[in-house]
């Protein structure tokens, strides 16, 4: 976990850094959506021992 996870934060601080970062973010976002791209490896087959 981080200092970020809800868990962590109480109510008010996780809507207080919801707005700010809904503010930072929005400049990038006119039509209130953000594009995202992500990439990852699937490795099939048994987990080797080391």
């Amino acid at each position: 976990m981080n200092g970020f996870s809800r868990e962590r934060m109480t109510e008010e601080a996780a809507h207080g850094f919801d707005s700010e970062v809904r503010e930072l973010v929005s400049k990038y976002c006119p039509e209130g959506e953000m594009v995202l791209q992500s990439v990852g490896k699937v490795v099939w087959g048994n987990p080797t021992t080391k």
